[in-house]
């Protein structure tokens, strides 16, 4: 196992998934990486002292199940305690950059997740029961294609630094992160007033929270109390936002993809909570295709706030793939809303009623720099692009 792999492999354990003895993990991968998935297996099963099964899919379909065993007998292994699940992505199943028509991509469900831009359907009635945790690996076939110039291990040493796989102190790092987001959620979901006001130099916006949506971040604690990642690098909190609620002008802070198409000095003026004009120095037509999804793909469904100031957001390049600039860029979320900030609303709720949007795709315009600053109420939650909280 490389160096890489085992950190890696450590990061998902302890970081992420809080791994124990008597903890089931199933994981789930593609072909290729199917060798980090079987390396982290033999990692995890030191820890957890019973069997890890590995189900390994292509194409969609599973191609083979192979279990990995402890270095113990049966008597030895203790009693399971827990299920836990895992699924490795390899960054090479989604595109960000590539030469297909956007209104081709707009058209096609299966296109459009290809660029990890579909909104997963809103149901109210599934809640996450086990720990689920997505791992995004780069794969040899993404660094060679994504990376042409560079080595492969400059590029390791790239990701490495972005989770924290360098730190000889990683897992408290994590776990510290862990406190954090915990506090703010807290601190957040106390205040009774449900005005998001954001402003920067290029952005002034007002918006109003779903009526019973919680704030909340990637670091989520099940009803018995176990907690984990599902998702690392990760710094952000969010929340949904009505869909009628939202005015102002915003200005993306940084160029993005979209259909794998770079969008550069993009801006959007929003009334009723919905798109009414929007230009781009580079892009406008790709931004045509992805509001032609749906009805409500122009209208804005959620926040995401994160610290400007903190290694992922200085250090997230194109290359690092739009789910990490999801997870660590203050970004206003225009299409689908989000699940998990919908975890204390009846299941028999009319998401038309409390006004969630419910658009087949979604798109994150990032908006925040070292001048933003963003409030709930008289509650100051980010100043100079800090958080206050």
């Amino acid at each position: 196992m490389t160096h890489f792999d085992l950190q890696f492999s450590k990061l998902i354990c302890f970081c992420q998934l809080n791994l124990s003895v008597g903890d089931s993990l199933s994981v789930n991968t593609e072909e290729s990486t199917y060798e980090f998935a079987l390396n982290f297996a033999k990692f995890a099963v030191t820890v957890t002292n019973i069997p890890v099964n590995i189900v390994v899919t292509e194409k969609g379909k599973v191609s083979q199940s192979v279990p990995v065993d402890p270095d113990l007998l049966d008597i030895q292994r203790p009693p399971v305690k827990s299920q836990i699940m895992c699924r490795i992505l390899d960054l090479n199943d989604y595109e960000y950059e590539c030469n297909k028509d956007p209104d081709e991509i707009a058209a096609s469900v299966v296109a459009i997740n290809k660029f990890a831009l579909l909104s997963e359907p809103l149901d109210l009635k599934r809640r996450i029961a086990v720990p689920w945790t997505i791992v995004a690996y780069p794969s040899r076939n993404f660094v060679e294609k994504t990376f042409a110039n560079l080595t492969q291990n400059e590029v390791l040493a790239y990701f490495a630094k972005l989770l924290r796989l360098d730190n000889p102190n990683m897992i408290k790092y994590w776990a510290n992160e862990a406190g954090l987001l915990n506090y703010r959620e807290k601190e957040l979901n106390s205040t009774k007033d449900k005005t998001i006001v954001l402003k920067n130099r290029q952005s002034k916006l007002t918006t109003q929270i779903v009526d019973g949506a919680n704030w909340s971040s990637n670091y989520i604690t099940l009803k018995d109390n176990r907690s984990f990642f599902n998702f690392l690098p990760s710094q952000n909190i969010h929340t949904n936002l009505k869909n009628d609620a939202t005015k102002g002008h915003i200005e993306a802070s940084r160029d993005f993809y979209l259909f794998g198409k770079l969008i550069q000095k993009a801006t959007f003026n929003i009334l009723n909570g919905r798109v009414v004009s929007y230009d781009a120095e580079i892009g406008k037509e790709t931004l045509d295709a992805y509001f032609s999804t749906d009805d409500n793909a122009n209208v804005v469904s959620s926040i995401y706030l994160c610290d400007e100031q903190s290694l992922e957001s200085k250090y997230i390049l194109k290359a690092a793939h739009p789910f990490y600039s999801f997870e660590n860029t203050t970004s206003i979320i225009l299409g689908g809303a989000i699940q998990d900030s919908l975890r204390d609303i009846n299941d028999e709720v009319d998401l038309d009623s409390i006004k969630v949007n419910q658009a087949i795709a979604r798109v994150a315009i990032p908006v925040g720099d070292d001048f933003t600053e963003v409030s709930v109420g008289e509650l100051h939650i980010l100043k100079d692009g800090s958080f206050q909280i």
